[in-house]
C-alpha cells in the first residue's frame, strides 16, 4: 500500500519506438503531459498529476543512476533538461506518480522519473533516422570490458547528434550529447564508478 503508482519502460521500447528524447514516452503515462517548447537548448514543460512545474520547476524529480538532474540554482528551482540524456544509453525508465521516498531528493511533489543507464556488457549500437525539414538524429552506444569475468574494468558510452530545420520558420534547433561511464570492480558487489557527460544545444 504505497501512495504512488509506477510505470516502467525498457531499453527495447526506447529503440523500437525510435525516440529522439526520453520524454516522448511520457505521453503514454496516465496523468502526464509534455508541452514541447521547440528550443534545442531549453527543457520542455511537463505536467504530472495536476502539478505543472515539471522541467521548469520543482514538482517532478529526475535522476540518472541515482544522480539528480534537477538544478537547484537555475532560473527555476528544480529546472531539469532531459536533452542531456541519450535514449540509446538508457536501460530503463521508471515513472513514479505520487510522493516517493526522500531517497530521490527534494523535487518529488508530483512524482519522480528514475533513469538507469546501461552498465557493463559488450555491445555496439548505432541508429540513424532522417526526416522532413532537414531532420537528422544519430545515436550510438557502446559497452566494453577488460579483465576477468565478474571483475576488471567496464566502460560504457553514448553519443547523440540531433538537428532539424523544423516545419516553422526560425524554429530550427540542434543539440549534441556525449556520455561516458567507467567502473572498476573493487570487490563482489562493490564498484568504483565515474560518470560524465557533455551537452550543447542551440535554437
Amino acid at each position: 500500500d504505497q501512495p504512488y503508482s509506477m510505470q516502467a519502460f525498457g531499453r527495447e521500447e526506447f529503440r523500437e519506438r525510435q525516440v529522439t528524447q526520453p520524454e516522448q514516452l511520457f505521453r503514454e503515462v496516465p496523468g502526464m503531459e509534455v508541452r514541447g517548447l521547440g528550443y534545442g537548448g531549453v527543457a520542455n514543460s511537463i505536467t504530472l498529476r495536476g502539478f505543472s512545474g515539471g522541467g521548469h520547476g520543482g514538482d517532478i524529480g529526475f535522476v540518472i543512476d541515482g544522480i539528480p538532474l534537477n538544478e537547484a540554482s537555475s532560473h527555476a528551482d528544480g529546472y531539469a533538461d532531459l536533452n542531456v540524456l541519450v535514449p540509446l544509453e538508457l536501460s530503463s525508465m521508471k515513472v513514479y506518480r505520487g510522493p516517493v521516498s526522500a531517497l530521490y531528493g527534494n523535487y518529488n511533489r508530483a512524482g519522480v522519473v528514475a533513469f538507469d543507464s546501461r552498465k557493463g556488457g559488450r555491445y555496439r549500437d548505432l541508429d540513424l533516422k532522417l526526416g522532413d525539414h532537414g531532420t537528422l538524429d544519430l545515436q550510438g552506444a557502446f559497452g566494453a570490458h577488460a579483465g576477468a569475468e565478474g571483475g576488471g574494468v567496464t566502460l560504457n558510452g553514448a553519443v547523440q547528434l540531433y538537428r532539424t530545420d523544423s516545419w516553422r520558420e526560425q524554429s530550427g534547433n540542434q543539440r549534441g550529447t556525449v556520455a561516458l561511464r567507467g567502473a572498476m570492480q573493487l570487490a563482489p558487489g562493490t564498484q568504483l564508478a565515474l560518470s560524465t557527460r557533455l551537452h550543447t544545444g542551440s535554437a
